[in-house]
């Protein structure tokens, strides 16, 4: 009977009944112990913890920013000589600010590149001659220029060369000395005139084209300011020559040139606002005595040309500068 059964089974067309469900039940049971964890617990249980490596990284990443924001001995005594400087200027102790300035600088300057050396001692000299404090300001200067023959490369040289020389020469004449002043405009614009040409954007690479632009944006100030030391000296007949020098500076210069009305309406202006100062001054003072006023000048970049004007001669970020556009 059971034989017949059985074939009763195989003729009727039904699957056997281990082919209906138990193998497929099987298998999803074993697909199932696996998705449920059972074959990945013992790898689970031989995997050591992350957390003690990811909390050393973490302790090394620290380490390495606590190092990097440590502050260097020279800057932290620098930075402590000079809020005593601070302090004294707010006291009125100008000779007593001066002598801790002069010694928070000698703390850093043999610690830093020739490039950094020139920007800290301009932004010391800048902290002057806001103050109208410019015999102060010159040893900055005068040891920013020691430090340009190693500035490297040539660019950075020529640009902050020009520079440097513009911002004595106005301390000169500001002091009274403008024969000195009038030799540092001279030589501004003779380094200007030996190496523009090398740099000039009509004739080489981008990089060399804004190493001209900058040059450039430099030297309209130095025949600004020699126009304005002219005028202090009773030589206004020379003033036409500068401004004309200043023309063609603007014309030569693909940055510059679009601006050309802009920038001599802006020239004429300062040179007028120049002149009725140094007229005020006169009347007031009774003598020839170069005035103490307000620094004007071009700001060039390769957007935009701004005229700034500020108190002493500060060009820089922290001097904080009221400008406005020329375009």
């Amino acid at each position: 009977m059971l034989g017949i059964r059985r074939a009763l089974l195989r003729s009727s067309g039904h699957p056997s009944l281990a082919f209906r469900g138990f193998p497929r039940s099987v298998n999803h049971q074993g697909t199932a112990t696996a998705s449920r964890g059972f074959a990945t617990t013992p790898s689970v249980l031989k995997t050591p913890s992350k957390w003690p490596k990811r909390l050393l990284i973490t302790a090394s990443v620290m380490a390495g920013v606590s190092y990097l924001l440590r502050e260097e001995p020279e800057r932290k005594e620098q930075r402590r000589l000079r809020a005593l400087g601070t302090e004294n200027i707010q006291k009125g102790d100008f000779d007593l600010a001066i002598k801790y300035y002069s010694e928070s600088f000698e703390v850093i300057k043999d610690v830093m590149s020739p490039i950094d050396t020139i920007h800290e001692a301009c932004d010391y000299a800048t902290r002057w001659e806001i103050l109208q404090q410019y015999e102060a300001a010159l040893p900055y200067y005068q040891t920013a220029m020691k430090r340009l023959k190693a500035v490297e490369p040539i660019s950075d040289r020529c640009v902050e060369g020009v520079m440097l020389m513009d911002r004595m020469a106005q301390c000169y004449h500001r002091t009274g000395r403008h024969e000195t002043a009038e030799k540092m405009f001279k030589q501004a614009i003779r380094l200007y005139e030996k190496y523009h040409g090398e740099f000039s954007a009509s004739n080489s690479s981008g990089s060399n084209g804004s190493v001209a632009a900058k040059l450039e944006g430099e030297i309209i100030n130095v025949f600004l300011h020699y126009a304005q030391l002219l005028v202090s000296v009773k030589r206004d007949n020379e003033v036409a020559d500068m401004r004309q020098r200043f023309t063609q500076i603007v014309r030569g210069s693909q940055l510059l040139r679009s601006m050309e009305t802009t920038l001599l309406e802006k020239f004429d202006d300062l040179m007028a606002l120049y002149a009725i100062r140094e007229k005020r001054r006169r009347r007031r003072d009774g003598e020839e005595r170069n005035i103490c006023g307000r620094w004007d000048g071009f700001y060039v970049s390769k957007k935009s040309v701004k005229i700034t004007l500020v108190l002493g001669t500060a060009r820089n970020a922290k001097s904080k500068p009221m400008t406005r556009e020329a375009l």
